[in-house]
C-alpha cells in the first residue's frame, strides 16, 4: 500500500485542512497503471503516495478518488504527479478531474498554463514542447463551475461550455467548446464501470441525445452514447416515446439500436416497454435486443410478428420473462 501521507508536510499552502491525512485510492483500473518505484503495479482500492509519479500506457485509464471527494481520471499515454490532494501535475496527456469545493483551491499544475478551481470539472490534454521545433500546447476545456488559466503575461477565466488554449507561454482568449459531453467522450468507459447514474451522466446523455443523427456516416454521438451503456437507456428511451411518429425515424432507430446492443440486463425494461412503442422499427429493433440478453432466443416471436397490430401476446411472454431474470 502506498501511503499518502510522506508527502504532506511539503504541500504548503495548497494543501486543503479540511482534508484528511488520508490516501488517495485507486478507484477503476482499465488496463496497467504505472507508478515509478512502486514495487509492483497498483489494484483497484490501493491508496497512493503524495509526490507519485503516474503514468497510463496505450489503451490503460484510471480513476483516482481524493479524501474530500474530488475525482480524478486519467486517460491513456498520460503522465501526471499527485502532488497533494489539491494539486496534480500533468506531465503529458490527457487528464479530467472534478473538483469539489474545499478550504483551497485546486491546482493543476502544467509545463505553460497552470489551471485553478474552486470546484467544478476541467479537462486539460498537454502536447509537450517538442526540441528544436513545436512547442508544447495545453488545451483546456470547462464543462461545470469556473476554472481560472494562467500565463506568464495574464491570466483567463473561462467559464463551463468555455475552452482555452496556450502555445507555449502564450494564453488565448477562451471561446465556446460546443458540445462538452461529446468532446470529453473518453471518460464514458470509466463512468460505465462506475456504474452509477448521477447528474453527470445523465446531462452527458442528455446532450449527445440532441445531437444523435446530426451527422452521417459515422455519427460521433451515436458512438459516445454507446460507450455509455446502460447509463444512457434512460434518456434514450425518453426521447423514443416523446418523439414517437415525428420526422426524422432514423434518428429513433439509431437510438433504439444503442439500447439494443449495448445494453445489459439493467436495461431489459425498457426494450420490453419499446416492444409497445407505436413505430414498428422500433418493436423490431426492441424484441433482437431481448434476444440478444437472453442467449439469441426470441422465445417464438419474430421480427414479423413484431411488425403486425395484435402483439399482447409477445408482449406479456416478454414481461414474464424479465420478471425471471429482474430480481
Amino acid at each position: 500500500m502506498l501511503a499518502l501521507l510522506a508527502a504532506l508536510s511539503l504541500a504548503g499552502p495548497d494543501l486543503d485542512p479540511e482534508s484528511p491525512r488520508g490516501l488517495a485510492r485507486v478507484a477503476i483500473l482499465q488496463g496497467p497503471l504505472e507508478i515509478a518505484g512502486a514495487p509492483q503495479a497498483p489494484k483497484v482500492g490501493d491508496e497512493v503516495d503524495a509526490g507519485a509519479a503516474i503514468s497510463t500506457p496505450a489503451g490503460s485509464r484510471a480513476t483516482i478518488d481524493f479524501p474530500d471527494g474530488s475525482e480524478l481520471r486519467i486517460s491513456e499515454k498520460t503522465e501526471i504527479v499527485l502532488e497533494s490532494p489539491r494539486k496534480v501535475t500533468l506531465k503529458k496527456g490527457k487528464i479530467y478531474v472534478k473538483v469539489v469545493r474545499g478550504a483551497a483551491r485546486f491546482e493543476l499544475a502544467s509545463e505553460n498554463a497552470p489551471v485553478f478551481t474552486e470546484q467544478g470539472a476541467v479537462e486539460i490534454e498537454l502536447v509537450p514542447k517538442i526540441p528544436n521545433e513545436e512547442p508544447a500546447h495545453t488545451y483546456i476545456k470547462v464543462l461545470e463551475g469556473m476554472a481560472l488559466a494562467t500565463s506568464k503575461k495574464f491570466n483567463a477565466k473561462v467559464f463551463a461550455g468555455f475552452r482555452v488554449s496556450a502555445y507555449g507561454s502564450q494564453l488565448n482568449t477562451p471561446d465556446p467548446m460546443g458540445n462538452g459531453s461529446l468532446q470529453t467522450a473518453w471518460v464514458h468507459p470509466l463512468l460505465l464501470e462506475r456504474g452509477r447514474s448521477d447528474d453527470e451522466t445523465q446531462t452527458r446523455a442528455m446532450e449527445l441525445v440532441q445531437e444523435l443523427g446530426r451527422v452521417t456516416p459515422n455519427d460521433p454521438a451515436e458512438a459516445a452514447l454507446r460507450t455509455l451503456g446502460d447509463l444512457a437507456t434512460a434518456e434514450i428511451a425518453r426521447f423514443l416515446n416523446r418523439t414517437a411518429g415525428g420526422p426524422q425515424p432514423a434518428r429513433r432507430a439509431a437510438g433504439a439500436r444503442i439500447i439494443a446492443e449495448t445494453g445489459s440486463l439493467k436495461s431489459a425494461a425498457a426494450l420490453v416497454l419499446l416492444l409497445q412503442h407505436s413505430e414498428p422499427e422500433i418493436r423490431v429493433i426492441a424484441s433482437q435486443g431481448l434476444a440478444r440478453l437472453n442467449g439469441g432466443k426470441d422465445l417464438g416471436f419474430n421480427e414479423a410478428y413484431w411488425k403486425g397490430e395484435s402483439r399482447d401476446a409477445g408482449q406479456k411472454v416478454w414481461e414474464d420473462w424479465l420478471k425471471q431474470h429482474i430480481k
